[in-house]
């Protein structure tokens, strides 16, 4: 499924400009599989989003550990 998402899927500021819902971004300060390149572009997509970073938490921790984070 993610194989399919990255190869096929492409998303751009337009695409939730008529939108008005809330968006939220998390992130880990210590995710080695997104780098700081990608993080910029994403917040550039989404400028109104709110971010949540977690610290120390890798790549999904909220997710794998949800009690934890």
């Amino acid at each position: 499924m993610t194989y399919d998402f990255m190869c096929n899927y492409r998303f751009t500021k337009d695409d939730l400009s008529d939108w008005n819902g809330e968006i939220l971004i998390m992130e880990s300060d210590d995710d080695n599989s997104v780098d700081e390149t990608a993080r910029k572009e994403l917040k550039g997509l989404y400028p109104k989003a709110c971010i949540y970073t977690f610290h120390q938490a890798g790549h999904a921790r909220f997710s794998a550990r949800p009690t934890n984070s």
